[in-house]
């Protein structure tokens, strides 16, 4: 029962407004999914909390993205795991882009955790990326998960599949994580 996005303008929302995903002054998380990417180049949004109905807004309360443009948040323009939130936060030691370059064609596992002090980004079940960084989740802009869908600058509709999306209200361990891509985890999201 996966989901397949055609990279035009196929997307899944959620209203998240005053619910369980908004993360305003809450610490920890994790967002996890299966992702097989058509084509790279873009920023393409995996998950992505924010409210658009401004159209002249474009950052996010939370986003786990994919990032192939190049840019100073990825220099190589290498398709790469990236995390932002808000207007720079959880960034004060620079962009949260993973290491690891997403080809095309390929199913992966990604995943973000914070626990309040750590946030890392985990590819195929192994850290990623880390960043020690303490920061908080912005109040706005809030209001609608978007799932195949993101704005800014180089940013595109998701092409390709994904499936087995969870988020949970806490910060999963490194072999929890281990395990989701094992398919061994047996904790229930949210």
């Amino acid at each position: 029962s996966a989901y397949s996005f055609d990279g035009n303008d196929d997307y899944i929302f959620i209203d998240s407004a005053n619910n369980e995903l908004d993360y305003y002054n809450d610490c920890c998380m994790t967002i996890s999914a299966w992702i097989n990417l058509e084509r790279t180049g873009n920023q393409y949004g995996i998950f992505v909390n924010s409210d658009y109905s401004n159209s002249v807004q474009v950052h996010q309360q939370y986003a786990l993205k994919t990032d192939g443009g190049q840019s100073s948040a990825n220099p190589s323009g290498f398709q790469r795991l990236y995390f932002l939130a808000g207007e720079g936060n959880f960034e004060s030691n620079g962009p949260n882009v993973g290491s690891t370059e997403i080809f095309a064609n390929q199913w992966i596992h990604a995943a973000v955790t914070y626990d309040g002090y750590v946030l890392k980004l985990y590819f195929n079940g192994q850290v990623d990326f880390e960043n020690q960084v303490v920061d908080n989740f912005p109040q706005d802009p809030s209001g609608t998960i978007y799932m195949g869908k993101s704005f800014g600058a180089n940013n595109a509709f998701y092409p390709g599949i994904m499936d087995d999306f969870a988020i949970w209200n806490r910060a999963l361990t490194s072999q929890e994580i281990s395990d989701l891509y094992n398919n061994e985890l047996q904790s229930s999201p949210y």
